[in-house]
């Protein structure tokens, strides 16, 4: 292995570890129940029914928020004796006494009867001392426990800023594999500058935004077309949201991440995409599937459900995986990643408050087959206990892992927008961001018609920014602007309007309760608690324009004071498209060292002649915000680009990363007159091309709620993709030499001694 790559993963990752992230030690108890014995109701009942006993533990003189439906064991059913080895962990509070009840019941249908109670204080228990013991419930029954009393200084998740050590592990794995690649990828045209060493090979992350099935058929497209130019293996990120994320789950769960692997796995998806989910939403059998689900999984273990869990959650899941993989889990890929032959996958949700618009508050979420983590708190737990039951940093009662499609339900439930938001702004991107990016638009609109001059720039400004609803029909309207962050087209958002003008008020309109994922708050009474910038090194002031630092004067950088709520027993988690549809900052992060972005950008914009480009224009403000490194772009000039399949926003700085931004435009690919399909299917029409369709303009086929596509239109979308992509393979190239020059004059230039 390459010393000076060690050295420099060792040193830099060590800059976020030596961060301090502040934890309250507690006193915890730790109650094991071993087993139970001679469980009786009464000898005349024991006759016709044998008792199906449960215990439940309660703290009347302590309050464990809620907690009281998850502190039981299994039920177990006609069984007077039996082993239970289940684990519950309660802190203690500073009291005189702690009371700990253990109730034993025997669980019928209908009614529940309580057969006996034991209690004993917590606080006469001994320290670090098992103290093994045997209750009796009178004469119904003898319940075998440990006890284990003592003071706990860390948290039961990962509490730290830096990357969690397999993903640390990983990449030792990964770069010299993606330095091999390279080497072999470039031609004899660039080869000389091809890295020398596995420390100059630069950090490739593969971003996708969301677009429901859209994205998932445009993935298909450009993944494609890096395998057939041998860019895949040199990325080392895979990230993406909602639709994207959909896709990568489904890759990385069927093992269809490789490059000989996804020709099949692309055909399963083909296929099974052609179903119509709607009509699954009302199939008897899918529905009896779902119930069956929920009985044994999420109300066995009292785990919080809603109807993100059916759809888009169990629905998307069946589709993508197919029947017969329902039960995989986040945690089963992680042995197809380990060894770093495929790009580590992250897919992201968002945490959010039911009342409060994402802008307001929201906090981005990963998941990798190696952590959930919530990186803007430091908090990191295991896939398997990423749906248990938490208090003051510690686990409470473990729960099973939440199944795979729960996570797709989380990263695509994009129907959790506070509808009074999208009915105003079309999403939950921050209002003034979006009047900036308007003022912005304006000013580039009217520097080509005529010369612009404060007076003219201001009066424009005035009419189209001071009432973004009253100038919706604008081409320049905040609507306009805001389409791409929920990535719905205009329409909807025009008929949201006027419903919301006379029901605005109503809380389908005000809060999301409902409609998000939930699971058990990671956070509960961690009184602790901090949150940091996605950049949590000190100095993230770095050289900005003055057109950025106008941009930070209007929106301000993040709020550090939204915190977690810590009294609630569940948190809510949605699609984190709602906020922005393209989550870049997650492979910004500088842990990372990202040293080239590839993003794929399936968002629905206005029409097929009419991009406003807001989510790279939302990129690059949270980057500032956060502190994040992020190529320096005009908004002006951005805001009023045309449609293009491909742009390069470069990057000034070594450490910053270049970004590279495909679109699903189609127009050059629609002015190719002898295009030859690399699928089957035949045109349709008789004189209709396979390349003349519309992917934004009314009449597609290819809308964020559609969630159905056949064989022909899946293949247009994916080959539209893949010639965006393979188009651009040499502009792909050179950037890659910039990369590893960049690499190169940043290990000149670091210094950790400092």
């Amino acid at each position: 292995m390459d010393n000076t790559f060690e050295t420099f993963e060792k040193e830099w990752q060590k800059l976020f570890d030596d961060i301090k992230v502040d934890f309250n030690p507690q006193v915890v108890l730790v109650l094991t129940l071993l087993r139970y014995r001679n469980v009786s109701v009464s000898k005349f009942r024991d006759c016709y029914d044998t008792p199906d006993p449960q215990f439940r533990l309660k703290f009347p003189s302590a309050k464990i928020k809620g907690m009281n439906d998850v502190m039981v064991t299994q039920v177990h059913q006609d069984k007077t004796s039996g082993e239970l080895n289940e684990i519950f962990q309660i802190p203690l509070l500073p009291k005189d006494t702690f009371l700990v009840e253990i109730e034993l019941y025997d669980v019928d249908e209908l009614f529940d009867d309580l057969i006996g109670t034991i209690s004993f204080d917590a606080i006469k228990i001994p320290r670090d001392e098992i103290v093994s013991k045997t209750f009796q419930f009178d004469s119904k029954g003898e319940l075998d426990v440990q006890i284990l009393k003592s003071k706990r200084t860390s948290p039961d998740f990962r509490h730290n800023l830096g990357l969690h050590n397999k993903e640390r592990l990983y990449r030792r794995k990964r770069l010299p594999k993606v330095h091999r690649a390279l080497t072999n990828l470039l031609d004899i045209n660039f080869i000389k500058h091809a890295p020398k060493s596995i420390a100059e090979t630069p950090v490739i992350s593969l971003v996708g935004s969301g677009g429901g099935y859209r994205a998932v058929t445009g993935m298909c497209g450009a993944m494609e077309a890096l395998k057939d130019a041998g860019l895949l293996d040199v990325i080392t990120y895979f990230c993406g949201l909602s639709g994207s994320a959909w896709y990568i789950s489904s890759a990385y769960a069927l093992k269809g991440a490789k490059g000989d692997q996804q020709n099949e796995f692309h055909e399963g998806l083909r296929k099974r995409m052609e179903n119509n989910v709607y009509k699954e939403l009302i199939n008897p059998f899918t529905l009896s599937m779902f119930k069956n689900y929920l009985k044994s999984t999420k109300k066995k273990f009292h785990q919080p459900y809603t109807m993100v869990d059916y759809f888009p959650g169990f629905l998307i899941g069946k589709e993508l995986f197919g029947e017969k993989h329902l039960d995989l889990t986040l945690s089963d890929m992680e042995v197809y990643v380990q060894d770093g032959d495929v790009p580590l996958p992250l897919m992201v949700s968002l945490l959010v408050k039911s009342k409060k618009s994402a802008a307001a508050f929201s906090a981005y979420i990963e998941h990798s087959p190696f952590e959930t983590n919530i990186p803007s708190y430091g908090i990191g737990v295991s896939p398997e206990n990423f749906g248990s039951a938490w208090c003051a940093g510690y686990l409470v009662k473990k729960q099973p892992e939440v199944p795979l499609h729960f996570i797709v339900g989380i990263t695509g439930c994009a129907f959790a927008i506070l509808l009074n938001q999208y009915a105003k702004y079309g999403g939950e991107i921050q209002k003034e961001l979006v009047e900036f990016i308007d003022k912005e638009r304006i000013k580039g609109r009217f520097r080509h018609e005529r010369p612009l001059t404060s007076d003219n720039l201001s009066a424009s400004c005035a009419y189209e920014v001071r009432s973004p609803v009253a100038n919706a029909a604008s081409s320049a309207s905040l609507t306009g602007s805001a389409m791409a962050s929920i990535d719905i087209h205009s329409h909807v958002v025009e008929k949201l309007r006027i419903i919301a003008k006379d029901l605005g008020a109503w809380k389908l309109f005000t809060e999301r309760k409902g409609r998000t994922g939930l699971i058990f708050n990671i956070a509960l009474s961690l009184t602790s608690i901090q949150r940091r910038n996605l950049n949590p090194l000190k100095k993230i002031d770095h050289s900005i324009g003055e057109q950025q630092k106008e941009m930070l004067g209007a929106v301000g950088r993040e709020n550090l004071k939204k915190t977690i709520p810590i009294h609630k027993k569940t948190i809510s988690v949605a699609d984190a498209g709602i906020w922005k549809n393209v989550p870049t900052d997650i492979v910004l992060r500088p842990q990372r060292t990202s040293d080239l972005l590839i993003v794929m950008d399936f968002t629905a914009y206005e029409s097929d002649s009419n991009f406003n480009y807001n989510p790279v224009l939302a990129a690059s403000t949270h980057a500032l915000q956060t502190g994040l490194k992020f190529p320096h772009i005009d908004f002006e000039e951005v805001a009023n680009l045309p449609p293009k399949e491909f742009h390069i926003f470069p990057s000034r700085e070594y450490d910053c990363p270049t970004v590279i931004w495909f679109t699903l435009c189609n127009k050059k690919f629609k002015s190719l007159s002898d295009y030859k399909p690399r699928s089957t299917e035949k045109p349709r029409g008789k004189n209709k091309k396979f390349n003349d369709f519309p992917v934004h303009d009314k009449g597609t086929n290819y809308g964020t709620l559609n969630f159905q596509y056949e064989n022909y239109h899946f293949d247009q979308l994916r080959e539209l993709m893949y010639y965006n992509v393979s188009s651009h393979i040499e502009e792909i190239k050179m950037e890659l030499v910039n990369a590893i020059k960049r690499k190169r004059q940043r290990l000149e230039t670091m210094d950790f001694s400092t």
